[in-house]
């Protein structure tokens, strides 16, 4: 599953991102964002490189919709509010919702850095991994 080092890797990432951004709060586009318009959103290499190892160790869930609903975690605040305390399941169907978003709404990935929600799952999923 999760290498204990990347997932380290990726949270420190993660949190200077959300520094950064603190302190380019005027700034048109986040140190992350290469380029975007409308139909296209470029990131920068590291998150798409974290978006390719969550796909590569497979914890994605392809019935994410159906496991949010289990979990009463449809509507993007509820699956919010769950991530504290979220199971496993709940977190790979978090994860799969997030990446997937990008698909369907270009640019979807920055509110979702913004917000910390990647890495509000990224450390539940280290407190779940601790032995």
């Amino acid at each position: 599953m999760w290498d204990d080092e990347k997932l380290s890797k990726y949270i420190l990432y993660f949190k200077k991102i959300n520094r950064e951004m603190a302190l380019e709060k005027n700034k048109k586009l986040p140190s992350f964002v290469l380029e975007r318009d409308p139909m296209y959103t470029a990131y920068e290499a590291k998150l798409i490189e974290f978006v390719h190892y969550v796909e590569t160790i497979n914890f994605m869930d392809t019935n994410y919709n159906q496991t949010l609903e289990t979990y009463h975690a449809t509507i993007y605040t509820d699956m919010v509010k769950k991530i504290e305390s979220a199971p496993e399941e709940l977190l790979k169907a978090t994860l799969s919702y997030l990446i997937r978003a990008e698909r369907f709404t270009s640019g979807a990935w920055i509110a979702f850095v913004e917000d910390g929600t990647f890495l509000k799952v990224l450390q539940r999923i280290k407190t779940l991994n601790k032995p």
